[in-house]
């Protein structure tokens, strides 16, 4: 945690939320916004 925060200005409670925009660019720019990846992995995250 602490690592992020101080790589990433990111507060430990924001951790997270932060973690779950990563990864949902990296499947945005990898699969598209629309695609059965990005519904898969938001399915997972109760999104």
């Amino acid at each position: 945690v602490d690592v992020f925060q101080e790589m990433y200005g990111v507060e430990p409670e924001e951790l997270s939320d932060f973690a779950i925009d990563c990864c949902q660019g990296l499947i945005e720019e990898v699969y598209g916004e629309q695609s059965l990846e990005m519904q898969r992995f938001n399915r997972e995250i109760c999104l």
